[in-house]
């Protein structure tokens, strides 16, 4: 029983088979890794650019109710909310406030069923955004340093990414 095996194993050895098999395994592993930097790279870009509109929006951003009438494009809606949504955790909580989270949040695009609500959340988050001693200054100031944090913050790479 044990000859057979080791015949067999000799056998598969010399006729090249084993490594036929690593090496289509080292090519597909290949791929993958090729395939995950593309993705990584992509979503970094992504990443980028979502932050660039929101810098722009936060030197645009609209403050009174004669303002957020006047967007007219969703758009413009969806980007002032964004800007809104990352400006929240980064500003300052107010004296007497323990939990930040009781001050409220802006609700993402998805949680918002029509125009209307989002006109209403956008003057809720305005609101907040002055309670708190939000300026156009100082929302550019605040928002500029994350940027480059948020997309070179997750600057991780695998071992495997390296073996070549």
């Amino acid at each position: 029983m044990i000859r057979y095996s080791r015949k067999s194993d000799f056998a598969d050895d010399a006729s090249g088979k084993q490594k036929q098999v690593k090496a289509a395994q080292m090519e597909a592993d290949a791929e993958k890794v090729t395939e995950n930097r593309a993705a990584l790279a992509s979503k970094a870009e992504a990443a980028r650019v979502k932050h660039a509109i929101i810098l722009a929006t936060a030197k645009e951003l609209e403050l009174t109710d004669a303002g957020i009438e006047k967007l007219k494009v969703m758009v413009k809606f969806n980007a002032q909310l964004d800007c809104f949504r990352a400006l929240e955790p980064l500003l300052p909580v107010p004296a007497g406030v323990s939990d930040p989270a009781a001050l409220g949040a802006t609700p993402l695009k998805s949680h918002m069923k029509n125009n209307a609500q989002r006109v209403e959340e956008l003057k809720k988050s305005r609101t907040r955004f002055l309670a708190r001693g939000g300026t156009i200054a100082l929302a550019q100031e605040l928002l500029s340093g994350t940027i480059e944090q948020a997309v070179c913050g997750n600057d991780t790479q695998y071992l495997s990414d390296d073996e070549e």
